[in-house]
């Protein structure tokens, strides 16, 4: 059953464990919405109006883990990941789910605040984007992978 929210005393009505659900989609909402204002601005589409979104359309029992379908052009931050495994990814250039694509699991696995049940969520999101992880480009690399049902090391 969908609901709308359009002011802070909609939000208040929600139970509490669909509240931090709603309040995700609303702030992936937000991200679409201005990034299509700023195309249709740069595009000359729109004349100068401010940037408004009015309500939001709340679909409970709809909304992922990782919120909505993850897109190539789709910022990190939207992902839902833990604020560590978000800086640890932008200290080695990775800011959209494209950049994902042009990373390796081994790459990936020598930092400290990414383990292998985080590769697993980020193969997981490039899958669901249509993407994939580069394969290893060498021997060396291949050996360092580890693969994801294999490891007994602790996650995170």
């Amino acid at each position: 059953m969908a609901c709308t929210i359009s002011t802070l005393n909609d939000l208040a009505q929600l139970p509490d464990s669909e509240l931090v659900a709603c309040l995700s989609g609303i702030r992936s909402a937000i991200h679409r919405a201005k990034r299509a204002h700023a195309d249709a601005h740069a595009a000359g589409q729109k004349e100068a109006r401010p940037f408004s979104l009015i309500s939001y359309e709340w679909r409970p029992g709809q909304s992922s883990r990782l919120g909505p379908r993850p897109r190539p052009d789709m910022p990190i931050d939207e992902l839902g990941l833990r604020v560590s495994i978000s800086s640890a990814l932008k200290e080695i250039g990775i800011v959209y789910v494209e950049d994902l694509s042009e990373a390796n699991e081994a790459e990936l696995l020598r930092h400290e605040a990414i383990g292998v049940r985080t590769t697993a969520r980020l193969r997981d999101v490039l899958q669901q984007a249509n993407l994939s992880f580069r394969e290893p480009a060498s021997d060396e690399e291949r050996t360092n992978s580890v693969a994801p049902a294999a490891s007994s090391a602790p996650a995170n």
